[in-house]
C-alpha cells in the first residue's frame, strides 16, 4: 500500500475532505432552492398578471388564487358525479 510520510495510507485524508464537502454541497443545495422559490413567485405574479390584464393594483395573491382553484375542482367534481348518476340512470333505464 502506498503510505504518506506520516504512514498512513493516502485514503486515510478522505475524513477531513469529507464532511468539509457534504457541508459546502448542502449550503449550495439551500442557495438552489431559494433561488427557485424566487423564480417560482417572480413566474407566478408575471402569470397571473398576463392573464388578468390589468393593473400591479389588481393582481391576486397566491392564497386567494389557491381558494378560488380550490372551488372550482369541487365544481368539477360535483359536474362529474351529476354526469355519472345520469349515466348509471340511463343504463339502468336501457336494461327495464
Amino acid at each position: 500500500m502506498p503510505l504518506n510520510g506520516n504512514g498512513r495510507h493516502w485514503t486515510e485524508s478522505f475524513r477531513v475532505f469529507t464532511p468539509i464537502l457534504i457541508t459546502i454541497a448542502i449550503f449550495m443545495l439551500g442557495q438552489v432552492i431559494a433561488t427557485t422559490n424566487k423564480i417560482d413567485d417572480k413566474l407566478f405574479k408575471h402569470l397571473t398578471n398576463d392573464e388578468l390584464h390589468s393593473p400591479r393594483s389588481m393582481i391576486i395573491n397566491k392564497a386567494e388564487f389557491n381558494m378560488y382553484k380550490e372551488m372550482l375542482d369541487r365544481q368539477v367534481q360535483q359536474i362529474l358525479r351529476a354526469i355519472e348518476k345520469r349515466d348509471n340512470r340511463d343504463v339502468y333505464s336501457n336494461l327495464r
